[in-house]
C-alpha cells in the first residue's frame, strides 16, 4: 500500500486506532509513520512519538510539534495530525517519547549526524538507558537518509 500524503496516513492511523478499540487486547498506544518522496517527508502522528528531518548542517525541525499527544491510538477517539517538510537534505529520525523526553535535542542531532546510519539507532538507545542498562519509558528509533542527501 503506497501513501501518498499525510491526509491518507492520517486515514490509515484513524483506521488502526478504529480496529485497536475493538480488539480483545485493549492496548492503547502511540505512533508516527512518514514516507520520504520527492525529497519531502509526508507522516502523520498520533501520540507523542517523534519525526525529525536533520540536515548535515545540523538543522532540525519537529515536524510533529502540532500532534495531539492524547488520544492514543487504540482509544477509538485518536486525532492524527498530518505532516509535510520542506525539501529534506539528510536524515530523517523517527522515534518514540522514550527516546525525545530522555535525551537531550542536541545529543540527538550530534549523533545522528555523525556515527554511519547503522549505528544511529544503537548510539542513541544507549543514550537513554540507566545505568543498569534497563530503559525509563519504551523507546522506538527509526533512521533513514534521504537518497538526495550529499554526505
Amino acid at each position: 500500500l503506497t501513501f501518498a500524503t499525510g491526509e491518507e496516513l492520517c486515514v490509515a492511523l484513524e483506521r488502526l486506532d478504529d480496529e485497536l478499540s475493538r480488539s480483545a487486547s485493549g492496548g492503547q498506544t502511540t505512533a508516527v509513520v512518514a514516507r520520504v518522496a520527492d525529497g519531502k517527508v509526508y507522516g502523520a502522528s498520533a501520540g507523542d512519538s517523534e519525526a525529525w528531518p536533520i540536515g548535515s548542517s545540523g538543522g532540525h525541525a519537529r515536524l510533529t510539534a502540532h500532534q495531539n499527544p492524547k488520544p492514543l491510538l487504540g482509544s477509538g477517539e485518536s486525532m492524527p495530525v498530518a505532516f509535510v517538510s520542506v525539501p529534506m537534505h539528510g536524515r530523517l529520525i523517527l522515534g518514540s517519547d522514550g527516546l525525545f523526553k530522555y535525551c537531550s535535542a542536541a545529543r540527538i542531532v550530534e549523533v545522528v549526524r555523525t556515527l554511519p546510519l547503522e549505528e544511529v539507532a544503537t548510539e542513541l538507545g544507549a543514550a537513554v538507558a540507566l545505568p543498569n542498562g534497563s530503559l525509563q519509558d519504551d523507546v522506538a528509533i527509526l533512521v533513514c537518509e534521504a537518497a538526495s542527501a550529499s554526505r
